[in-house]
């Protein structure tokens, strides 16, 4: 196992569309000794790779979704989300 996180902060700007900003990191490790195989002791291969990400996220609820309390009508909605992504790694 490596190290891996991600912090986000989700907006609200209605009862209906709400804005996700995320950003993450971690760690990506993997080698061909821990495999069995004439292809993979041949190739005798080894890599460990750190990796960033930011995601912006759009989310539009096809209901009056309502989060304020739990006397609110609508507590589920079927929902579209849309967004981007930008991914960095070494």
């Amino acid at each position: 196992p490596r190290p891996s996180g991600q912090l986000y902060y989700r907006a609200n700007l209605s009862h209906v569309v709400s804005v996700k900003i995320a950003a993450g990191f971690g760690i990506i490790s993997s080698s061909d000794a821990s495999y069995n195989g004439a292809v993979n002791e041949a190739r005798d291969h080894n890599f460990t790779t750190v990796y960033n990400d930011l995601t912006v996220m759009a989310e539009y609820n096809f209901l009056d979704y309502k989060y304020n309390s739990k006397d609110d009508v609508y507590k589920l909605s079927p929902y579209a989300t849309f967004g981007l992504g930008v991914l960095s790694y070494n």
